[in-house]
Parts: structure tokens; sequence; C-alpha cells
């Protein structure tokens, strides 16, 4: 795991000036030297035309916008490189109605308040360099919003491929004899 953030660019998208300021001094112990800072959508929109960023560490609910429009903006964002960047949530709000809005808008990880720099630095590698395969569909553009792989616990039959399914039912039909194949 490459934990040198001295070249990393990161955004902090934040409405609290004291939050930004915590964020972005935790970010420096890091090593992290280029560090921008908007305080509302439209400055953090201005700051990602003009400046490539690596990541992006964004409020949720912010003034007048919620941080998810953000999200959403960078997602469906023309240029690839910015659609598929990292993008961090960061959230007093954890409760599965946020999550699920802060998922369906694309969102690569949720840092719940109050932050430590060791939640920083997880959340930054996880979505760094762990990321999850990133969906452009009609619909949902981000990183693929299933993160957990559960192993099947149901009966096998459900997980049989259509040719499989299709000689099974052949089977059963010739078993009846109602068919002649």
């Amino acid at each position: 795991m490459n934990t040198d953030f001295k070249y990393l660019k990161v955004l902090i998208v934040e409405d609290d000036e004291h939050i930004a300021n915590m964020i972005k001094v935790i970010l420096m112990a890091f090593s992290v030297e280029q560090v921008h800072v908007a305080a509302s959508y439209q400055e953090a929109i201005d700051i990602i035309e003009d400046h490539p960023v690596d990541c992006a560490i964004v409020d949720y609910l912010m003034e007048p916008d919620k941080g998810t429009r953000f999200i959403e903006h960078v997602r469906w964002s023309s240029n690839p490189d910015r659609a598929q960047m990292p993008l961090i949530l960061c959230t007093v709000y954890t409760d599965m109605k946020t999550i699920v809005e802060a998922r369906d808008a694309g969102v690569s990880e949720i840092l719940a308040k109050p932050v430590t720099p060791m939640s920083i630095f997880y959340k930054i590698i996880a979505a760094m360099e762990k990321p999850r395969p990133f969906i452009s569909a009609p619909r949902y553009k981000g990183p693929d919003r299933r993160c957990r792989t559960l192993p099947w616990k149901g009966k096998p039959e459900r997980r049989i491929s259509h040719l499989a399914a299709a000689t099974k039912v052949e089977n059963f039909l010739r078993s009846q004899e109602k068919i002649d194949v």
C-alpha cells in the first residue's frame, strides 16, 4: 500500500470554515501539499474546472445545496478522469436514508463525523488504492454500489446459467412426454 500522499491533490468542499481548516491541517500532516478548499457547490465546480484534483472530501449538508449535488455533477461530467475521481462524503448523518442517497449519487466512501486523522487516512486509502469498479449506466455513474461480496446461501438452482436452466426444463418436459426433442 502506497501511503505517500505528497503528490496528492485534494479538494475539500465544506461550508464550515473550522471543519475545512481541521481537515486541511490533517491532510497537510499526511504531507499532502496541494489542498483546495471550497465553501460552496459553485466554488467547488470552479476549482475542478481550473485545477486537476485527485480526490475530493465533500460535506453532505451544505447551504443551499447538499454535497450529493456536487457528487452527481462530478459523476456526470463529460471528462472521464473527473467523472471517476474518488469522492468521499463527510457527514454526521449516517442513517440508512443518507447512506442510500450518497451511494446512489455515486460516492466512493463515506466519512462519518466527527472525523479523526486515522478515519480520513483510511477513507483516502480505500478510495484511492482500493477503488470499486466504475459503473457507467444510463441512470447511474459511479463506483459499483455493491461493496460487499457475500456467499450465496440459497438453493444452488437459483444461480445456474440460462443454458443449464433450459436443459432442466427440456429434461422435465421430456420426462412428461410433452415434447419430442
